[in-house]
C-alpha cells in the first residue's frame, strides 16, 4: 500500500503511451506492477519465470523461453514506435 500512497500507483496509466510494464511472476515487486492497461499502446507482460529486469539484462543460454519472448516483442515494439515516429516526420527508418 505504501508504494501507491507514496508515489501515486497506477494512476495516469489511461493517459499514457508506448509503454510496456514488464513484470516476473519470480519478482516480489510484481505486486505493484502495472498488470492492467487502459490505453491501446500501453503493454504489461507477465514473464512466466521472470525475476526482476531479467527480460532487461543481457541474453544467457539458461533464460526461459518466456523471457526471449518477452524481449522479441519489446524490441519489435520498440522498432514499431520509432518506426511510427519517424513516419510523422518524413523519414523512413529500419531496424534491419
Amino acid at each position: 500500500m505504501w508504494p501507491t500512497i507514496t508515489w501515486g500507483g497506477h494512476r495516469g496509466t489511461d493517459q499514457a503511451s508506448n509503454i510496456i510494464f514488464s513484470n516476473g511472476d519470480l519478482d516480489p515487486w510484481s505486486a505493484n506492477g502495472v498488470t492492467s492497461s487502459q490505453s491501446d499502446t500501453v503493454y504489461p507482460l507477465m514473464i512466466e519465470g521472470g525475476a526482476h529486469h531479467l527480460d532487461l539484462m543481457f541474453s544467457n543460454e539458461a533464460d526461459p523461453v518466456s523471457v526471449k519472448e518477452a524481449r522479441k516483442f519489446e524490441m519489435e515494439q520498440a522498432a514499431a514506435w520509432i518506426t511510427e515516429g519517424y513516419a510523422l516526420n518524413g523519414i523512413t527508418w529500419s531496424l534491419a
